[in-house]
């Protein structure tokens, strides 16, 4: 945690070796930076920084992201289709932003995927079935959203400890693949769970 502010350094783009770059906690309020030049970063945390504005669709370029965390940041508009080229991602999390449009289907190709939180925005629409595809996932939160459907039959078929779907109008039952989950955040839903309480 540092009181840094304004905008992010230029600066930073001729650190071309640059693995990690940790910008939490700060109070910066926009990004001016050519991500697209550090071909080698795989980290990059913002969290409970508010840089409001739109996700910079260039650091969609930078296929070695393996951690992207924009948690509390104050971002607006959806995740660019260009997000698809992060195919060795592990961590994504936007929680608590203001994202809008449907849930991306193509994090269900990220065969690292382990943590996807996607809560607390204003997503609509229904749970993508190719969520269930993930077979690393760990942690997936998708409540405080507009979501609609049911939950997939899919999803929980794979290593999945963390589930939250609260405050959503997601309704139907709760498949039992999910009955076994460690967290299970189901409240302000129309869930039922009642096939796990047999």
């Amino acid at each position: 945690t540092n009181d840094f502010s304004g905008v992010v350094p230029t600066s930073f783009v001729a650190l071309t070796n640059l693995r990690g770059l940790v910008l939490s906690n700060n109070f910066m309020t926009g990004i001016q930076l050519d991500f697209g030049a550090l071909t080698n970063l795989e980290e990059l945390w913002f969290s409970f920084t508010p840089i409001f504005g739109f996700l910079p669709t260039e650091l969609f370029s930078l296929t070695k992201l393996r951690i992207l965390l924009f948690d509390d940041c104050q971002f607006l508009g959806g995740i660019p289709p260009e997000i698809a080229n992060l195919v060795n991602l592990e961590q994504f999390d936007v929680f608590n932003n203001a994202l809008t449009g449907a849930l991306p289907t193509v994090f269900g190709s990220f065969a690292n995927l382990e943590r996807l939180i996607l809560q607390a925005n204003s997503f609509v629409g229904t749970i993508p079935s190719e969520y269930g595809n993930l077979e690393k996932l760990v942690n997936l939160q998708l409540g405080l959203n507009d979501l609609t459907g049911t939950i997939p039959s899919t999803i929980g078929t794979n290593s999945l400890e963390v589930f939250d779907i609260s405050s959503t109008r997601v309704s139907g039952p709760l498949p039992e693949s999910l009955c076994n989950v460690q967290t299970l955040v189901i409240t302000d839903s129309d869930v039922d769970a009642s096939a796990c309480l047999q």
